[in-house]
């Protein structure tokens, strides 16, 4: 069994130098799990790359105010939970 963090989902979803090493993990035949923390580790990173901002306190004023930053939040788990579901991934609770 393979647990995922945050770094692997990322660097699937997000092309990085290390992208490569990281769909390699997600090809193995061995059964893949990850967490409720490591999703919103993404998911967190995820939204402040689809915002253009470094900060949470920043990311939460644009979430709170627009309705562009609640359709961000929306699009983002979408696109996480996806990722997950394609590939097999069991969530488990921290």
């Amino acid at each position: 069994m393979i647990f995922l963090d945050s770094s692997i989902i990322y660097n699937t979803l997000v092309e990085t130098e290390i992208t490569k090493y990281a769909k390699e993990v997600l090809e193995q035949r061995t059964p893949k799990i990850t967490s409720d923390t490591a999703i919103d580790e993404v998911w967190f990173a995820l939204l402040r790359k689809k915002m253009g901002v470094n900060s949470a306190r920043t990311l939460k004023k644009r979430v709170s105010k627009s309705l562009e930053g609640r359709q961000a939040l929306y699009d983002v788990l979408v696109k996480i939970f996806a990722f997950l579901q394609e590939h097999g991934v069991l969530i488990i609770p921290d």
